[in-house]
């Protein structure tokens, strides 16, 4: 029994353009993910270049401030450990 053509054409045609319609499907769902993928990659880029503008407009008050802790640190630690030594040498010099 012979088929009709016309109806073998269109329903190769519907089944084409199912096809295409999920091919789309899925390619706009892969944008999506790109999309978003390529947003949280810029996270870490705008913390470092934040970082970098913020550094060197507060710089010299970041440098003073590191500074200052260092050496009132330093002085801590001499007063320490030094104060006997210098007590040692005081009552040598006396003698």
């Amino acid at each position: 029994m012979p088929t009709n053509p016309n109806t073998a054409i269109e329903e190769k045609m519907d089944q084409i353009l199912l096809h295409l319609k999920k091919i789309d499907d899925r390619d706009r769902l892969r944008m999506i993910g790109g999309t978003v993928r390529f947003f949280i990659s810029l996270i870490p880029i705008i913390i470092l270049v934040w970082s970098v503008w913020y550094t060197i407009v507060n710089g010299p008050e970041l440098m003073k401030a590191l500074s200052e802790q260092a050496a009132s640190a330093a002085a801590k630690y001499t007063q320490q450990q030094g104060g006997s030594l210098y007590d040692q040498v005081m009552e040598k010099v006396k003698r």
